[in-house]
């Protein structure tokens, strides 16, 4: 059947459907263990594929080259022609996701375009009444640009490398498991553990930012001890401070009590504190700080003798157009949300988040709120 299939394409002068023809062939015979065979057809795929540039099929012939080689034990060469598959296959990913982006910004635009006639006709009607309402329009629509620009761009930064480690080395486990040795093995494993931790945690962030973007993160204000909070939180996270030998001290009131949304909150400190660990040394130091002012407003801080930030990048932080991400002292792998998230939770409950840096000095990340 294949073989009058590809008879058919050549007669037509098909070379796309030669391609497929001739893999669909070698697959047959590397299934039968003709494998000298199944190396003619796929290499006449390749060189098909290679002259006019498609790069599926092309990644799909160094698919069958690695499987081929593999099973004639040549495993230099499976090696070799897998890292050739890996590399076009990302670069095929690559290729889909833009045009989903594309796909997704022309149906963006259209839908704004339906939106902007809409509003022009009615301008006709209650002009009073509605340059108000095209005022509000126009300030929600650039609201809503930015924030979607900002999240398709998060998207195809962050989670693009994160999962192209973890398809790349759980196929080069799975096709080489028994050919590598238990070095290479814990290696490509943790590897794959670090990926899916760094994903997770991203993807929690997306969802919980998601949440505020839409409206269904509730500001739900109740009244609890913050000190006691505090102290929980720092006891969750003490752990990673053992780990790189960092002390972490409080310095608080007995029992500060306050009124505010305290899931909010406990996320806030969770996030200043594992940053301030993320980015301290060996052996350093943090201190946590928690204090009433004059009765009227809580001042928050922590304060780390880490490896502190450029002045030029402090512009940078809190800020959703741009996306400043770098590596912990122990090359932690940060998410650009955590501080986004910050921001808006205090900023819900009319207070406002600072920093205050130094490179190479340390860091202070605090916020303050008002007490109701």
């Amino acid at each position: 059947m294949f073989v009058r299939s590809k008879k058919i394409n050549e007669e037509l002068g098909d070379k796309n459907g030669i391609t497929s023809v001739c893999r669909n062939i070698s697959s047959l015979f590397i299934s039968q263990g003709r494998y000298e065979e199944a190396l003619v057809y796929i290499k006449r795929s390749h060189d098909i594929a290679k002259d006019m540039n498609l790069k599926d099929k092309l990644r799909d012939s160094y698919k069958l080259f690695s499987e081929i080689y593999g099973k004639k034990n040549n495993f230099k060469k499976a090696l070799a022609y897998y890292v050739m598959y890996s590399k076009v296959n990302e670069e095929v990913l690559n290729l889909q996701k833009q045009q989903e982006l594309h796909n997704i910004s022309t149906k963006y635009e259209n839908d704004k375009k339906d939106k902007e006639n809409e509003i022009y006709k009615l301008k006709n009607f209650e002009l009073g009444k509605m340059n108000k309402e095209l005022k509000k329009s126009r300030t929600e629509l650039m609201k809503s640009n930015s924030s979607k620009d900002k999240f398709f761009n998060i998207i195809t930064h962050d989670l693009k490398n994160p999962f192209s480690i973890l398809y790349t080395t759980s196929e080069l486990l799975t096709t080489y498991y028994d050919e590598l040795g238990t070095k290479k093995q814990k290696e490509y494993i943790n590897t794959i553990n670090v990926s899916a931790k760094h994903l997770l945690k991203l993807i929690e962030n997306l969802l919980e930012w998601s949440r505020t973007q839409s409206g269904m993160r509730q500001f739900n204000p109740v009244e609890f001890n913050l000190t006691e909070n505090l102290e929980n939180c720092i006891d969750l996270l003490r752990p990673n401070a053992d780990i790189k030998n960092i002390s972490v001290n409080v310095s608080a009131e007995k029992d500060i009590v306050l009124r505010a949304d305290k899931n909010m909150i406990k996320t806030v400190i969770r996030n200043f504190i594992t940053n301030a660990i993320k980015f301290t040394k060996q052996g350093g130091e943090i201190l946590v700080t928690a204090e009433i002012i004059d009765n009227s407003k809580l001042i928050f801080t922590v304060i780390d003798n880490g490896i502190g930030i450029k002045k030029k990048d402090l512009s940078k932080l809190f800020v959703i157009d741009k996306h400043f991400v770098t590596n912990g002292t122990a090359n932690e792998k940060g998410t650009g949300i955590g501080l986004l998230l910050c921001k808006e939770f205090i900023e819900k409950h009319n207070g406002k988040v600072f920093v205050e840096s130094k490179y190479r000095k340390g860091s202070v990340f605090g916020f303050e709120i008002p007490i109701i």
